[in-house]
């Protein structure tokens, strides 16, 4: 995963959130990726399901580009203290690597977030 954001402006509008993705693992997933270009502190939660799904392999990537993102174990909840995580490259992602639907869904989801943002000159993301 190779992520560029040249942009100083804010592309997160809030500083702080605590977001509720139900037993939603792609939005998990997206949110916590997305959250990491902003400035503040998130936390991600879900039902208590979602805390048995693990989510250290994106945890782990994004540290590597320095994304602050903690974890329960390797579970969520997920608390990201964000700095406008600048760009850089980290290993694959596994849970990008499965030909699951969610996962389908969750690439689509992040493209059209990466793209919209790219063409604003905010941030360019390569996965794969």
């Amino acid at each position: 995963m190779r992520v560029h954001n040249p942009s100083r402006h804010q592309i997160i509008p809030v500083h702080k959130a605590d977001l509720f993705v139900g037993n939603s693992g792609t939005t998990m997933r997206f949110l916590t990726a997305m959250v990491t270009l902003g400035q503040g502190e998130y936390r991600l939660d879900g039902v208590p399901r979602m805390r048995e799904r693990p989510i250290a392999d994106l945890a782990a990537a994004l540290n590597a580009l320095d994304g602050w993102v903690e974890t329960d174990a390797g579970y969520p909840p997920v608390t990201i203290s964000a700095n406008r995580l600048s760009g850089g490259t980290a290993t694959q992602v596994a849970g990008l690597g499965n030909a699951k639907q969610g996962t389908r869904e969750w690439r689509a989801l992040f493209s059209a977030f990466v793209h919209r943002a790219s063409a604003s000159g905010f941030v360019r993301l390569f996965i794969g």
